[in-house]
């Protein structure tokens, strides 16, 4: 079969490798598509040692030995790529994304590639069942949003709030559609034209930090934002957000800026009671909810799950999507 495998030597490179067979209790996916990520991106410039590329999958059960009843073949999923164990310190404490087993799971040789096997510990918690009439092109988005859901999540507003998310790529616009619908008033800044006019529908777009300052400020009796979700730009943009905060405000950091270095005031989080919070990953809940909302059309990909690409186009899917003339790469193997 067919995969992107990366080389030490060559990077990234389309080559034959053996069809891989399911262990006990796992299976194979055949599979229809699977996004190119900013992570896939970020460990090809990093050239990263026997990275896995690509996690946004979508596929058909080709070949099983699940116990029975469990997945039949035919059956089209999506996935999650890490498996949590559900009991250790970090899972009790809904941070999954750092436990150990969630760490040592993935699935092989990795999306951008025919066929994928999945592990018994996939089947048991992090594959989800999808129906046969949802687009290839946004079920493989199903994972992606899944991780924005559980940042949603831990930052816990409430309809009435405000919040600003700071990039407008793929997982801005998805973070900022399900501000909306926990009725969060959304502003966004980008640079960008195009991710300003494809974000107006659920928000206001500004290019300019301190304009969107006064209008954040504006709208909340002065108070400022309830919460600054950043999904891009340099990190010193993420300590000039700390003045865009109202008291007891959350600066959330889902992304992680190049360089990554920030200087914050400190004084200014402690007299202020600032909170400042990560989110890396999703739970296999937030996948099942994220597919939810894909398959009952509550989240508009119209936007984002744009340009597709075969396999042997690889080179230019991850060179459109670095200049940003798509917003969402998504290798179609077949």
């Amino acid at each position: 079969m067919k995969a992107i495998i990366y080389d030490e030597r060559e990077g990234p490179v389309l080559r034959e490798v053996p069809a891989p067979e399911p262990e006990e209790g796992g299976a194979v996916l055949a599979v229809e598509a699977c996004g190119l990520c900013g992570t896939d991106l970020l460990k090809l410039a990093e050239k990263k040692a026997g990275a896995v590329l690509g996690h946004e999958i979508v596929g058909r059960v080709a070949k099983t030995r699940a116990p029975y009843g469990k997945f039949k073949e035919g059956e089209r999923v999506v996935l999650g790529h890490h498996v949590p164990c559900g009991h250790c310190h970090y899972c009790r404490r809904d941070s999954p994304s750092m436990c150990a087993q969630f760490k040592a799971t993935n699935v092989s040789p990795g999306g951008f590639s025919e066929m994928v096997r999945v592990s018994a510990l996939h089947l048991g918690r992090t594959v989800v069942k999808i129906s046969e009439d949802l687009d290839a092109s946004a079920a493989c988005q199903i994972e992606p949003l899944a991780c924005c859901v559980r940042n949603v999540r831990r930052l816990s507003l409430s309809s009435g709030d405000a919040a600003a998310v700071v990039g407008l790529g793929s997982i801005g616009l998805l973070s900022a559609q399900l501000l909306r619908l926990d009725g969060v008033r959304v502003f966004g800044l980008d640079i960008d034209p195009a991710r300003l006019k494809a974000a107006a529908p659920w928000i206001q777009g500004l290019s300019d930090a301190r304009e969107l300052e006064a209008a954040a400020k504006g709208s909340t009796a002065g108070r400022g934002l309830d919460a600054v979700v950043i999904t891009a730009g340099p990190a010193d943009l993420a300590r000039q957000s700390l003045g865009w905060l109202r008291h007891g405000g959350a600066l959330n950091v889902f992304a992680a800026p190049k360089p990554s270095s920030a200087v914050f005031d400190l004084d200014m989080v402690y007299h202020r009671e600032l909170r400042v919070l990560a989110s890396y990953s999703a739970t296999p809940e937030d996948l099942r909810r994220s597919a939810e909302l894909i398959s009952g059309g509550q989240i508009s990909l119209s936007p984002i799950a744009s340009g597709r690409y075969a396999l042997e186009e690889f080179s230019r899917a991850v060179y459109d999507a670095r200049a940003r003339r798509v917003m969402k790469a998504i290798l179609v193997p077949r």
